[in-house]
C-alpha cells in the first residue's frame, strides 16, 4: 500500500489529463488531491487510488506553475518529499 503524504506529487492512471496532481490532505483511508493545472479535486481510498508517484530525475527539464522552464541538477529526499 503507498504512503501518502502532504505536498508529494502524482499522476493519475485513470485522468492524465488532469496533470499533475498534489496530495493536499490524508484522512483515514482517504486522500485528497488537488489537481491545479485544471482546478479539480479528487478523493480516493488510500488503498486503490489509481495515481503514480511524480518524481523528476538529475537532467530532465520541466516548467513550473509559472510556466517557466528549469532542469533538476539533483533529487533528494526531505521527510517523505522529493526535493
Amino acid at each position: 500500500m503507498k504512503m501518502f503524504k502532504p505536498g508529494q506529487r502524482y499522476v493519475s492512471q485513470s485522468e492524465p489529463e488532469l496533470g499533475l496532481g498534489v496530495v493536499s490532505e490524508v484522512q483515514g483511508r482517504t486522500v485528497k488531491f488537488m489537481f491545479p493545472l485544471v482546478g479539480q479535486v479528487r478523493l480516493y481510498r488510500v488503498d486503490n487510488a489509481p495515481v503514480e508517484r511524480f518524481i523528476l530525475q538529475p537532467g530532465e527539464t520541466a516548467k513550473n506553475e509559472k510556466g517557466l522552464s528549469f532542469s533538476v541538477e539533483s533529487v533528494r529526499e526531505d521527510g517523505d518529499l522529493v526535493v
